[in-house]
C-alpha cells in the first residue's frame, strides 16, 4: 500500500511506499514530504482514521470530505489516478517486474514534479523550490554505465580497460522535503542478471555526474537483453499481467519499412488469429491500448499521458 500527498499551492505530487497502513508510517510520511520541522496549515482527506490520527500525532488541522463521495475529494482522487497510472507506465517501459512498484512511483512523481507546468508557467519544482531542475531526466529502466564506488566493484574491471559499469537506472535521491541531492539510483546489470532472487539485487546511490546515459534510451529488461529475478509481487500478479511488446523505432517514410501501428497489428494478427475468424484469442480493447501505449512511451520516453493501468492503491489526502 502506499500514501498520496499532494499539496494545493505548488502541485508537487508525492508517493510513499508503507509497509502497514497505520498512524504512525502516515505520520511518517507527511513530515518526509513536508520536510524537516515544517507544518501543513491545513490537511483536506477522505475520512481514514489513519489520517485522523497523524494529524493528531504531528498538531494539524484537518477536514474531511462527505462520507462515500469521492467526488468530494477530487483533487486528492485525482491525484491517486494520476500516480497509479503513471507508476504503471513506467514499469510498462522500463521492464521491471510489479514487485518493483515502488521505485517506479518515486519516478514517476519525482519526473512529474519536475516536467509538468502549470496553469502559471512554473513546474511544481520551481514552485516548490523557486529554482529550475538542473539535473538529467532518465526514463527508469535505461541502460547507464557509472563509475564504480562500492567495495569490490573495482575488483571487477580490468586494469587497462574500461573504468565504468553497465547499470540500469531506478531513480533520483531526494531529500526530506523532496529536494534532489543530486545523486541518483542504479542497479548493477550483472548483479540483476545472475541473482536467483530479488533480496540479492542492491539499489546504489551514485552521483549524477558519475553516469552516462545512452542515446537514444534503450531498456534491456523490456528488449529481453536483461533478466530480473522473479519477485513476490510479480508471482501475485502474473495472472494479470500483459506481455508488453515493444517495437524498434523505424524510420518515418523509409523504403520498404512499414509503421510500427501496422508491425502491431500484423502481431496480433499472427498471436491471436484475425478478428472475426474465430480463430486464436481475441485482443482485448485494453490489450491493444497498452501495446500501442509502450510504443508511443518508447518513441518519446515520456512519462505521462497515460491511461487503463492500475494497481493497488489505498490512501490519498492533500496538503493545504
Amino acid at each position: 500500500m502506499s500514501f498520496i500527498v499532494q499539496d494545493r499551492y505548488t502541485h508537487w505530487l508525492q508517493g510513499y511506499p508503507a509497509k502497514t497502513k497505520n498512524a504512525e508510517d502516515t505520520a511518517e510520511a507527511f513530515q518526509r514530504f513536508l520536510g524537516p520541522q515544517l507544518k501543513a496549515e491545513h490537511i483536506y482527506s477522505d475520512n481514514s482514521e489513519e489520517i485522523r490520527k497523524a494529524c493528531k500525532i504531528l498538531q494539524m488541522s484537518k477536514d474531511c470530505s462527505r462520507p462515500y463521495r469521492p467526488q468530494t475529494n477530487g483533487v486528492a482522487e485525482r491525484a491517486v489516478r494520476r500516480t497509479k497510472e503513471g507508476a504503471s507506465c513506467t514499469l510498462l517501459q522500463s521492464g521491471f517486474s510489479p514487485g518493483w512498484w515502488a521505485e517506479a512511483m518515486a519516478h514517476f512523481c519525482f519526473v512529474w514534479n519536475v516536467i509538468e507546468k502549470m496553469a502559471d508557467g512554473f513546474t511544481p519544482y520551481e514552485s516548490r523550490f523557486m529554482r529550475k531542475f538542473t539535473g538529467p531526466l532518465i526514463p527508469m529502466g535505461a541502460e547507464i554505465l557509472y563509475l564504480p564506488s562500492n567495495p569490490g566493484d573495482p575488483a571487477r574491471l580490468d586494469k587497462y580497460g574500461d573504468k565504468t559499469l553497465s547499470g540500469l537506472f531506478i531513480g533520483y535521491k531526494q531529500r526530506a522535503g523532496g529536494s534532489w541531492s543530486g545523486d541518483v539510483l542504479v542497479i548493477d546489470w550483472e548483479e540483476i542478471d545472475t541473482a536467483d532472487s530479488a533480496r540479492e539485487v542492491h539499489v546504489k546511490t551514485v552521483a549524477a555526474k558519475e553516469i552516462i546515459t545512452t542515446t537514444p534510451f534503450r531498456f534491456p529488461l523490456s528488449e529481453g537483453i536483461c533478466q530480473q529475478p522473479s519477485t513476490r509481487s510479480s508471482q501475485r500478479h502474473r495472472t494479470k499481467s500483459r506481455n508488453a511488446r515493444v517495437w524498434d523505432d523505424l524510420q518515418e517514410g523509409a523504403e520498404g519499412s512499414e509503421s510500427p501501428e501496422k508491425h502491431c497489428r500484423d502481431e496480433d494478427t499472427h498471436r491471436y488469429g484475425p478478428e472475426g475468424s474465430g480463430s486464436g484469442k481475441r485482443l482485448t480493447k485494453s490489450s491493444r491500448t497498452s501495446g500501442l501505449l509502450a510504443l508511443k512511451l518508447r518513441r518519446s520516453h515520456t512519462l505521462h499521458h497515460v491511461r487503463h493501468f492500475s494497481f493497488q492503491m489505498r490512501t490519498s489526502c492533500q496538503s493545504l
